[in-house]
């Protein structure tokens, strides 16, 4: 005895094609163009991340460079520069230590490990993959290290500018901070907060590793890499979260006050004239 009924007709095929067409239109309208008939519909780039694009990468570092040390980020700060002074009473000793145990290859490896081509590399390659790939998360993480990388470059700039304290090769006299160490904990800082405790032990390893290479080439003292490494990673930290706040959170500008005029009708409504708000 045959079973004609179960194999579908190709009347049943067709509809049942245009059924699954039918339910599949919302979600590509949605998702982007499907790529194929058995895939995925196709996502679009950086869908999930209003916040990190191209246009507004001006205005976030912006406010990067003139919130960084606003009120939630000071901690951070306060702490390096508090350490800082008693680590001080280690610079002579770690001085003499790579003295009496030279390791060449240690100071050259970190050197160029956090130079600036390596750290330029890092920062415009990552950038670059970032605005090409599909996972948010590490567009988020490469958009936030470029920043990191270029506020926390200007405030160690400025501070070797204004301390001007000599080198202990004497080479000159922009040793404190570390431009190597804040480089690389700022980047560190920004890998942890994007991607949690899977990457922060190697990640703080291998800042650690470049900031400590530079006391074994005698580019800095100890104290110069402790402060380096602080602020790197209040900077890179300050940067993450400040680009991750919520499309709708107050700015963390320095804007403290405003004012600003509309129609007000008077207590009983029906009059005409203007009131004066004023936000703080």
């Amino acid at each position: 005895m045959t079973h004609s009924a179960a194999r579908p007709t190709p009347l049943s095929r067709l509809v049942l094609v245009a059924a699954l067409v039918a339910a599949a239109v919302p979600a590509r309208a949605e998702q982007g163009p499907a790529t194929g008939p058995d895939k995925q519909p196709k996502r679009v780039r950086g869908a999930n991340d209003k916040r990190r694009t191209v246009r507004s990468y001006g205005t976030n570092l912006t406010h990067n460079i003139t919130g960084v040390l606003s009120k939630g980020n000071r901690e951070a700060f306060f702490y390096t520069a508090a350490f800082t002074v008693p680590a001080r009473t280690w610079d002579d000793e770690v001085v003499r230590f790579f003295d009496q145990h030279p390791h060449k290859h240690f100071g050259t490896v970190g050197a160029t490990m956090g130079g600036t081509l390596a750290i330029a590399g890092v920062t415009l390659g990552g950038f670059a993959a970032g605005r090409m790939a599909y996972a948010d998360r590490f567009r988020a993480a490469s958009y936030d290290v470029s920043q990191a990388v270029i506020v926390t470059q200007l405030y160690t700039q400025a501070l070797k500018f204004a301390v001007r304290r000599e080198r202990p090769d004497g080479s000159n006299r922009q040793s404190f901070p570390s431009g190597h160490a804040s480089n690389a904990f700022a980047v560190a800082a920004v890998l942890a907060h994007h991607y949690g405790p899977a990457v922060d032990i190697p990640a703080f390893g291998v800042a650690s590793f470049i900031a400590l290479s530079r006391c074994a080439a005698n580019r800095h003292f100890f104290s110069d890499v402790f402060a380096g490494a602080g602020i790197g990673w209040g900077m890179g930290h300050a940067v993450a979260k400040r680009n991750g706040r919520p499309p709708d959170s107050p700015s963390t500008s320095n804007e403290r006050w405003r004012l600003a005029l509309a129609p007000d009708g008077g207590p009983s409504g029906d009059g005409h004239g203007l009131a004066l708000h004023v936000s703080f």
